[in-house]
């Protein structure tokens, strides 16, 4: 899967062994986490560890802050 549009692409269980990813932006993927033995760029780490933030929901402190008390 080379230069395709995977915006809102959702993984669910299976087999993705050596599934090739690469020159894709997984930045929006959700399923992240069965994506295991897939194939990416390094550069593309940072898209896959924002997939699986927002799939978490995970906050950050300081973004709280910014919230009124």
């Amino acid at each position: 899967m080379r230069e395709c549009i995977l915006e809102r692409t959702e993984f669910h269980p299976g087999t993705y062994r050596d599934l090739d990813l690469r020159d894709n932006d997984l930045s929006q993927v959700r399923g992240t986490a069965n994506l295991q033995h897939a194939i990416i760029d390094r550069s593309q780490a940072d898209q896959l560890t924002k997939a699986l933030l927002q799939e978490l929901e995970v906050r950050f402190g300081e973004d709280l802050e910014d919230l009124p008390r």
